[in-house]
């Protein structure tokens, strides 16, 4: 197989799930504290997941016009000032991401590419690009984490993200 035999729906799902991957190798070894802290004047660990849990809500709105109804804590993950202050824990937040990931492959298996050239109703950016800048957006939040990381102490996480998606 050769990129020509990749959809770009096969490609982006396969970018959010090496992020995916990626995301949970910069929280391995992360003690409840230290997730909970913000280093400096950054956001906490926990306030990056949740934040990341919240746009990945988005991703299925992108391509579907629908998304499931928002919990209560995501207001403040989406915009927010960075403190874990009312967010769930990591294992619900990666329960949570699991099952958005799952859901977002699920509808971007059920679109077609011809689609997400294609702008969702009212916006001017076609829906791949839209999720080409989730993508991005993600990644510097994957990165921030890799910061705060090191002020936690804490060795560099091992790992490409390929791990779980074969390529």
């Amino acid at each position: 197989m050769d990129g020509r035999d990749v959809t770009i729906r096969e490609e982006v799902c396969d970018l959010f799930g090496m992020s995916r991957d990626l995301l949970a190798q910069q929280l391995d070894g992360f003690d409840d504290a230290a997730l909970r802290a913000r280093p400096g004047t950054a956001s906490s660990p926990l306030w990056i997941l949740a934040h990341i849990v919240a746009n990945r809500r988005n991703l299925v709105r992108i391509v579907t016009d629908e998304a499931e109804p928002a919990f209560p804590w995501e207001a403040a993950a989406a915009g927010g000032n960075g403190d874990a202050d009312g967010l769930p824990d990591r294992d619900a937040l990666v329960r949570l991401l699991e099952g958005r990931h799952n859901a977002f492959v699920a509808a971007m298996r059920a679109t077609t590419d011809d689609a997400l050239a294609e702008p969702p109703p009212g916006q001017p950016i076609w829906r791949r690009r839209l999720l080409l800048g989730a993508f991005m957006h993600e990644s510097y939040h994957v990165g921030q984490l890799a910061h705060a990381r090191r002020a936690a102490g804490l060795p560099p996480a091992t790992g490409d993200g390929r791990e779980r998606s074969g390529r």
